[in-house]
């Protein structure tokens, strides 16, 4: 704990050593993260050590176990795809990029890694030395097609603005077997782990003291799957953002291929990522985003308070109207509405809230982050207009 704090703040905080630049620099310019700055432990070492003599033993149940992992790895690489896009080349490119825009600017980032078990998830801190000790934090959870150097250089979903209007700092990771973090055979499971303990780091390490949770798409899923075994600290703020996610990955299938029996498949893989479940039981404030009908919206404006499900339609993505999050929720009369916001924005799936062009409109991180901020108790909550 003395650690992290030590790191964030005074005298030795990473970004008032004199070495800074070149710590950053050498941070990013090895596909491997630091060493771990944090250990999430789920189940003793003896324990793990136990189940693979057990495996090797119990030879044909082991072989079918085996078998199992090797297609749960494959059809996650299929719905992850971030392998793809985030090769040792692409990533090295990345990496470096992210040092020359941030060495020198007001924000400042910090590559660390933490301990799951037996493999390390590499995550990077941005934030700026006016804030990184204040205890307002932003955990990402991404979606299935970036790693997180991407998300960063690339400013996707608002994050900066969104960061900078709550005063807050940022945590973004990479999933299992992406970019910088350690390859497990990727499923429900170990996605709901990865952001467990990140949540857990910023809870007893960083001791923050209000948490916002954004679930990107697929993040969503992972973040609902995690948040359905995390239980919440009485002495923390929570939000949780479901940005353009699904009910659960299941619904998304069946719907995609029309068939129950697709959903069925993806179930039988340990890949039913969930978000629905568990926001019907989270004790926290929920912000969900889902794309609607334009022209439903009020005038000069890009977004709504939503209550309508009939007004969702296609985000650009393969999430269908009917599989969103919003929907599931929308059409359950005993969802907590007073725990619960559902927001219709403009904005495609992959496109930003506030696309440039739409200068004349009523923008939309302005009010998310009030939003956030009112949950998080540091702001009054303004009411959008309502459908």
């Amino acid at each position: 704990m003395a650690q992290i704090q030590q790191l964030l703040s005074g005298s030795t905080a990473f970004y008032n050593l004199l070495t800074y630049q070149e710590s950053l620099q050498k941070d990013f310019a090895t596909e491997k993260a630091p060493d771990p700055l944090y250990s999430y432990q789920t189940e003793s070492k003896i324990w793990r050590m136990v189940k693979k003599i057990l495996l090797i033993l119990l030879f044909p149940i082991g072989l079918l176990v085996l078998i199992y992992r090797v297609l749960q790895a494959k059809f996650g690489g299929m719905i992850l795809q971030a392998p793809k896009a985030s090769t040792p080349e692409v990533c090295a490119k990345m990496r470096s990029q992210l040092v020359n825009r941030y060495k020198d600017g007001e924000w400042k980032l910090k590559r660390i890694s933490i301990q799951v078990d037996d493999w390390a998830l590499d995550a990077t801190i941005v934030g700026k030395p006016s804030t990184l000790n204040n205890g307002t934090w932003l955990l990402f959870v991404p979606g299935s097609d970036k790693c997180c150097e991407s998300t960063l250089l690339n400013q996707e979903r608002d994050l900066p603005a969104i960061l900078e209007q709550i005063e807050g700092n940022g945590i973004y990771f990479n999933y299992p077997g992406v970019a910088g973090s350690e390859g497990v055979a990727p499923n429900k499971e170990t996605l709901a782990k990865a952001c467990r303990a990140v949540l857990r780091f910023l809870e007893d390490d960083v001791e923050a003291k209000r948490i916002v949770c954004h679930g990107y798409s697929l993040g969503g899923g992972a973040l609902g799957s995690a948040l359905e075994e995390h239980p919440l600290k009485d002495d923390v703020r929570y939000c949780c953002v479901y940005d353009h996610s699904f009910s659960d990955a299941a619904a998304v299938a069946s719907a995609q291929m029309n068939s129950s029996l697709a959903g069925l498949v993806l179930k039988s893989l340990g890949w039913n990522l969930d978000a629905v479940n568990s926001t019907k039981k989270l004790k926290a404030q929920q912000i969900v985003i889902q794309t609607v009908d334009s022209t439903k919206l009020p005038q000069g404006s890009n977004y709504m308070d939503l209550n309508d499900p009939k007004l969702l339609v296609s985000d650009g993505s393969a999430i269908q109207p009917e599989a969103t999050l919003a929907y599931a929720l929308l059409n359950d009369p005993h969802r907590p509405k007073e725990r619960q916001q559902i927001i219709g924005v403009r904005a495609s799936h992959f496109a930003p809230f506030d696309a440039p062009g739409g200068q004349n409109q009523d923008a939309f991180v302005p009010y998310l982050a009030r939003q956030i901020k009112k949950a998080l108790g540091t702001a009054p909550a303004i009411a959008a207009s309502a459908a």
